[in-house]
């Protein structure tokens, strides 16, 4: 997951890593990544030049990152995602209603995120 975590904030500087990072996430037996597995599908859009495939691609990963918050509804990285996404896109699309809710879920579990991840044993 570090290096999913790493690809993700390089962003998509070619479209020749971005398929690579996707072919990594697919071969990936891991749920975790599943959230940055649908964005970066939906990044494809922006190495597309036509329209009709900008909003296939957008929509295809929206609909597996929707699908995997309604499963995880708790899972905060997936949140953060999300958030991240719908704070970038485009106003047009209209992928912008869950920022309010995913920032204040972010910031209620923010805790219980640092918790899990830096209990002492």
């Amino acid at each position: 997951m570090s290096t999913v975590r790493a690809n993700f904030n390089r962003g998509n500087a070619s479209s020749e890593l971005l398929e690579e990072h996707i072919t990594s996430m697919e071969a990936m037996t891991c749920e975790t990544a599943e959230p940055y597995l649908a964005c970066a599908i939906m990044q494809r859009a922006e190495h597309s030049i036509w329209p009709p495939y900008q909003l296939k691609y957008f929509n295809l990963g929206k609909d597996r990152l929707e699908e995997y918050i309604s499963t995880y509804p708790q899972d905060i990285e997936a949140r953060y995602v999300r958030l991240l996404v719908q704070k970038g896109s485009p106003s047009f699309l209209g992928y912008c209603g869950n920022i309010s809710e995913d920032a204040t879920f972010i910031l209620d579990n923010l805790h219980t995120c640092y918790e899990s991840r830096f209990r002492k044993s």
